[in-house]
């Protein structure tokens, strides 16, 4: 499964929109704007624990349908990072998989980017 991912807390932020914006310089203000959003709701968002029980709801379906498949859960923007996934799928000697882009849409600059990443 594949997600863009987010921090775990506020003090994450500055590196997660660094990530995102591939390393480009940042205000002092403009990191503190979206660390208010995310004290917001809560200090931070709900989809990475969201996506991690989505990721285990899948392997327990795959289980239940007789199918002996692991899922590897990649973020785009945070950690797990996809690269890392890929390592774990690697040393367990898997060479074929089938990727679940967890996005409600498709553009280039969304889905299309997790081919790039």
């Amino acid at each position: 499964m594949l997600a863009y991912g987010s921090p775990e807390s506020v003090d994450g932020m500055e590196a997660y929109l660094s990530d995102i914006r591939g390393g480009r310089p940042m205000t002092e203000e403009f990191v503190a704007e979206f660390q208010r959003r995310y004290r917001l709701i809560g200090g931070k968002s709900p989809l990475t624990e969201l996506t991690y029980e989505q990721a285990r709801a899948t392997g327990q379906e795959l289980v239940r349908q007789g199918y002996d498949w692991p899922v590897f859960l990649g973020m785009r923007h945070w950690s797990p990072q996809i690269k890392d996934a890929i390592g774990q799928m690697y040393i367990q000697g898997i060479e074929e998989a089938v990727a679940i882009v967890m996005a409600p849409h498709y553009s280039k600059f969304s889905v299309g980017r997790y081919w790039t990443k």
